[in-house]
């Protein structure tokens, strides 16, 4: 078959692609690939591709976990589509189109190295609005996830005319990084991709920035880009080259040295959070006081108990159970103790973090369980009398 009728059939394959096995994303990844390998498509089938490639990240972060687990169709898919960028037949003079699909927006365009005075490409905070200008223009234009790139982009390049390609993934279910120690991708938060030519783009002398609209109180923000050859060539987030610029209750800015795809990690940052939010901390406060007058009385009951005891102040049988209060008192005492530390064990690494929930669990079950123990007791006593 001729490659607009491979496909225009492969469209109607993955129309519903939350039915979409990992053998079918395998198939339609390797589809795109020969429908790409034919050579340059049209105008016509180019748009195709970007609508498949659309609806195949709609089929979710569980579905593309799978095909890529078993066949490592995301990173294929993920190839496929940069190729189909490159290769998408532009007119030989602007206005350049902007594909914009459900779940992924493309901008290419040609320029010529020795004209290139810098770009930007955003989208502003309201859902596909976009907006294309210098290299100042990214900053108060109410973006919602955007790029710049610097005048001195193209200075190594000695061609007459590159192609930059400009990606936004609506979400980051395609980059699925395994390993992610403490860190995690957030949902809310979307890819913007950046590649010139076929050509690898490193050691800028001026940055490329970017700046994405996501935020979670009690989380530190991350800067990173995808690395095809981390997690043994499954792919994986690193942030080597990129920084941090600044970030606010809404906006995280990043920059960095390199061309590829981009976004934001954000890890647990416990009390040192430089992006916490003033509610955050003040619940933080009203927990460390409570737990702090709590933990302050059950010491003091257990001081009290032995000197009650041995004064034989309890003689009234109902109260005599002090060993199930002395193991009520320091079961309560311990998981108060183990609560206060699961913040910074988690700021430590996943497995402090892990060990303390699970003594805070433990501590919490055998306190109710001495709850339960005083409660039959007091009833037997009372039956007693």
């Amino acid at each position: 078959k001729p490659p607009a009728a491979v496909a225009s059939s492969l469209r109607s394959l993955v129309a519903d692609p939350f039915r979409l096995s990992p053998q079918d994303f395998l198939l339609a990844s390797t589809l795109i690939d020969d429908v790409l390998g034919e050579g340059p498509p049209d105008l016509d089938t180019a748009e195709e591709l970007f609508g498949i490639a659309s609806q195949l990240l709609q089929s979710g972060r569980d579905s593309l976990r799978r095909g890529n687990a078993a066949t490592r169709s995301s990173k294929r898919l993920m190839r496929g589509i940069e190729q189909a960028a490159r290769e998408f037949p532009l007119p030989k003079n602007p206005p350049f189109p902007v594909i914009n699909e459900d779940s992924l927006t493309a901008d290419m365009f040609d320029v010529s190295p020795k004209n290139f005075r810098g770009f930007s490409f955003f989208e502003k905070r309201t859902p596909g609005q976009y907006g294309r200008g210098g290299p100042q223009d990214l900053l108060g234009n109410d973006v919602g996830v955007g790029i710049e790139l610097p005048e001195t982009l193209l200075s190594s390049f000695e061609d007459e005319s590159v192609r930059i390609n400009l990606l936004l993934y609506d979400s980051a279910d395609l980059f699925q990084d395994w390993r992610l120690p403490g860190g995690r991708v957030d949902n809310n938060t979307k890819v913007v991709g950046c590649f010139v030519n076929n050509a690898s783009v490193q050691n800028l002398t001026d940055p490329v920035k970017m700046i994405f609209t996501s935020f979670q109180p009690g989380y530190a923000p991350e800067c990173v880009y995808w690395d095809e050859e981390e997690n043994d060539g499954f792919g994986g987030w690193s942030s080597y080259g990129c920084e941090l610029v600044q970030s606010n209750s809404t906006t995280v800015e990043c920059s960095c040295n390199h061309l590829t795809s981009f976004s934001v990690i954000f890890s647990l940052c416990g009390d040192s959070c430089p992006c916490k939010s003033t509610s955050d901390s003040s619940l933080s406060y009203i927990s460390y006081i409570g737990c702090a007058l709590s933990i302050l009385g059950l010491l003091l009951t257990l001081a009290f108990l032995p000197i009650i005891k041995c004064r034989g102040i309890n003689r009234d049988p109902l109260l005599n159970s002090t060993h199930i209060i002395v193991n009520f008192c320091i079961n309560l005492l311990l998981s108060l103790v183990a609560f206060l530390t699961i913040r910074p064990a988690a700021s430590c690494s996943e497995g402090a973090c892990t060990a303390s929930a699970l003594f805070l669990h433990y501590f919490l079950l055998t306190t109710f369980l001495w709850t339960l123990m005083e409660g039959i007791s007091m009833y037997r006593r009372s039956e007693e009398r």
